[in-house]
């Protein structure tokens, strides 16, 4: 009898073990998948949850600073897509407000993210070919591509820059680009 009594007791002590691990498990799990799961949307909600539109933030270049602007895009987008669609804005704003840095004709010929968090953009020969600029002008470009893409997706870690899906040493002559981004703005200087 007394061998039973072990062995129900250890059951017991199993099963009970099993329920507080399960319950533990099922109770601590705050990130869940959200899809299909649809949010009643009150009055007091902003305008851009109710129309399914998201904001980007685009910084372009101004002077000696980059001008931030803040656009709606209606759709819900991957991180990839917004980033699309905030360097497409940026190329397309040149038009709206005359910076005389970004390049005439330019165009997203592809973008990638490795997996090593690297943003790599394929942009067009004519973003190489129709660059002219001095330094600052350069460098201001550069900074605004940089931050544009980082203020859009917030798991790029670097970005870096191909011309048809080339390294290139540089795009005005003043700045190494076979080295990710992040590499120039490291240290600023305040201008």
């Amino acid at each position: 009898m007394g061998r039973g009594k072990f062995l129900l007791l250890s059951f017991l002590l199993i099963i009970t073990g099993a329920i507080v691990v399960a319950g533990y498990y099922f109770l601590k799990i705050e990130d869940f998948n959200t899809e299909g799961v649809h949010r009643v949307i009150g009055r007091n909600e902003p305008r851009s949850v109710i129309e399914d539109s998201v904001s980007l933030k685009i910084f372009y270049p101004a002077g000696l600073s980059l001008q931030m602007s803040e656009i709606e895009i209606k759709g819900v987008f991957n991180p990839l897509k917004k980033v699309e669609a905030s360097l497409k804005a940026l190329f397309e704003q040149e038009h709206t407000i005359d910076t005389g840095v970004i390049p005439e004709k330019s165009s997203i010929e592809g973008l990638y993210m490795g997996i090593d968090g690297v943003f790599y953009i394929d942009l067009s020969r004519s973003f190489l070919n129709n660059f002219s600029g001095d330094i600052m002008d350069e460098y201001m470009l550069l900074k605004s591509i940089f931050e544009t893409v980082r203020a859009n997706n917030e798991e790029v870690k670097e970005v870096k820059l191909l011309i048809e899906g080339e390294e290139i040493e540089t795009l005005g002559g003043h700045f190494f680009l076979k080295y990710p981004l992040k590499s120039l703005f490291g240290e600023e200087a305040e201008f």
